[in-house]
């Protein structure tokens, strides 16, 4: 009872230091909670920084090789991915995430990376500072790269600010391999309204003659070329835009228009393998696309260069002929025939695609005439059709042989055992008054038809040669006869050791 009664406690200075000491807690616990809060926010805003910039990196590896560059990286990823457009168009490139607004820069280079040496190609701004130092050799091979952009870094820095007011930047990188011409701009359609199914250029009428003097072509591609050629038969006829290093291609996927002059040069009926090929940039071609296209505007020319002669062969009279190749590339072959006393015509050779006929039973007479006629085949593909025009060439019987040619010398086996025979041409040529020797026949181990090795011109040097380079065994006899410009042959002369 007594301490119940007692008045003694704490006085007003212990309470006022008591309060002191409980305040100084309570706002130590409330900083603390500030300090966490901001901490959680920042981290937060860190965390939707790296997975933004995450995101974008991932976007910029479906971008097409071409486009990844400063100017152009960030339109595509928003082009294909709506959820990281612009707020607002314009610069700065801006995107909110839970109510935290950064700002997205990039920053692209192209890499030669060094395992494979460095490209002599100069280095422009577009080269990462860290590429290995043009030419050097590759440690491989020991020579220098020859395609120096090996693959691109694309960094995506996110900037923001925290509630402080610092300003914290997050970089996200990726890399993004050269896909070579798996990314250049492919031919998408290659078509011309002059051209049907099949694909023949040609007259309306079976057997007239066309007045198409060109073909226009048109062109799409998978993506805007930074150069277009046209190729026929695989050689580069000119560019339809652009050029070597030249970009002056208009931005789209076309139609490119194009036209095939069938005049200057000539071009000759038959089939032609067109195509087209579109660059990027770097002149890297992706796939490309072919037509073939067959022309058929006219009958076959005339055969150029009918000449021919009496000759023996194996022991019995005969007129051998040769002429040259026409030019058209869809002939069918060519006709032989001798011009009779009434004005008929004999076939001695009927059509084949050779350049030559022999004649095994000429009549025997002072002059006989021989023509060579070309076929090729209409519209339809299968009727035959004989040129308009053909030469004519008189055999007379009264020319005399040439003059055997001399020194006719096998030489020995050379390191590849290839044998070599040299001869000099005979002087004078021939007997006849203005006849000469036009050519000259080598045969081997015989003087038949069927030993016929090859011929030389006899035009130009007095010394002339023939190399057998199949000759399997060096115990063969070479013979070498002279032919004049009426085909008679002078005798065989042997060749010696």
């Amino acid at each position: 009872m007594k301490r119940l009664n007692d008045q003694s406690g704490f006085t007003i200075v212990e309470v006022l230091v008591a309060s002191v000491v409980l305040i100084t807690g309570l706002l130590a616990v409330s900083s603390m909670f500030g300090v966490s809060k901001s901490a959680t926010l920042s981290t937060r805003a860190r965390v939707q920084a790296t997975n933004l910039g995450r995101e974008m990196v991932e976007a910029a590896r479906s971008v097409a090789y071409n486009d990844i560059t400063d100017a152009a990286i960030l339109a595509e990823i928003a082009d294909g991915n709506p959820a990281l457009a612009d707020m607002v168009a314009g610069a700065p490139y801006t995107i909110e995430r839970r109510n935290t607004v950064f700002t997205i820069t990039s920053e692209t280079c192209v890499v030669d990376d060094a395992r494979d040496g460095g490209g002599a190609s100069p280095r422009t701004g577009d080269f990462c500072l860290d590429s290995v130092a043009p030419g050097t050799l590759d440690p491989r091979n020991g020579k220098p790269d020859t395609v120096p952009e090996d693959y691109k870094r694309v960094d995506i820095i996110a900037t923001y600010k925290r509630p402080s007011g610092a300003v914290i930047s997050v970089k996200q990188t990726t890399l993004v391999n050269n896909p070579g011409s798996a990314g250049a701009p492919a031919i998408v359609t290659l078509a011309s309204p002059a051209v049907g199914t099949p694909p023949v250029v040609g007259p309306t009428v079976a057997n007239g003659s066309s007045t198409t003097t060109s073909i226009a072509f048109s062109i799409t591609t998978t993506q805007a070329p930074y150069s277009l050629i046209w190729l026929l038969d695989g050689v580069n006829k000119a560019p339809i835009c652009g050029g070597q290093g030249v970009g002056s291609c208009p931005n789209s996927k076309g139609p490119f228009n194009f036209s095939w002059d069938l005049e200057s040069p000539k071009a000759d009926d038959g089939p032609y393998l067109l195509s087209a090929e579109a660059y990027d940039e770097r002149s890297v071609a992706g796939p490309s696309r072919s037509m073939t296209v067959v022309l058929n505007r006219s009958y076959p020319r005339a055969p150029a260069g009918l000449a021919g002669g009496r000759n023996v062969v194996d022991g019995a009279p005969v007129v051998e002929l040769e002429w040259g190749a026409n030019p058209e590339r869809d002939l069918t072959g060519y006709v032989v025939s001798r011009i009779e006393a009434n004005g008929s015509k004999t076939v001695v050779c009927p059509r084949a695609s050779a350049l030559y006929c022999r004649d095994t039973s000429p009549p025997d007479l002072a002059t006989v005439r021989y023509q060579v006629v070309a076929w090729d085949v209409t519209m339809d593909g299968v009727t035959p059709r004989e040129s308009i025009y053909s030469s004519t060439v008189d055999v007379i019987r009264a020319n005399q042989p040439p003059r055997d040619p001399e020194n006719v010398v096998k030489a020995a086996p050379d390191a590849n055992g290839h044998i070599a025979i040299t001869w000099d041409k005979p002087s004078p040529q021939d007997p006849d008054t203005g006849d000469s020797i036009a050519f000259y026949r080598v045969y081997r181990d015989g003087q038949l038809l069927a030993d016929r090795l090859g011929r030389v011109d006899a035009a130009g040097a007095t010394t002339h040669s023939f190399l057998d380079g199949n000759p399997q065994s060096s115990s063969h006899r070479y013979y070498v006869t002279s032919v004049d410009m009426n085909f008679a042959e002078s005798g065989f002369r042997e060749a010696q050791p």
